[in-house]
């Protein structure tokens, strides 16, 4: 009988549930304490966020240096004689 103290509410009564047993103050305590966490992190998802974008860029800059690197690199095969053009050795197959 030691729930017969607390009150309940018509409601859950009638639907046969238990009620929510907590203050006012205390559901507002954790209300707010969780949309603190849910805001850092929000905060730390943005700046994560942000990091990806720059290194994603950043990898993409590098790929496309590499790629214009290597052709000049195959000119410069091409043009010393160490290397036949690419052309002439897919026409031999």
């Amino acid at each position: 009988m030691e729930h017969s103290s607390r009150l309940h509410c018509s409601d859950c009564v009638r639907l046969g549930r238990p009620c929510v047993d907590l203050s006012w103050e205390h559901l507002n305590h954790t209300r707010k304490e969780c949309q603190a966490m849910i805001d850092e992190d929000q905060k730390e998802l943005a700046r994560v966020f942000a990091r990806l974008t720059r290194n994603l860029d950043t990898l993409h800059q590098a790929e496309y240096c590499a790629h214009q690197k290597t052709e000049c690199l195959a000119k410069e095969l091409e043009a010393s004689g160490i290397l036949e053009p690419l052309d002439s050795r897919f026409a031999a197959r």
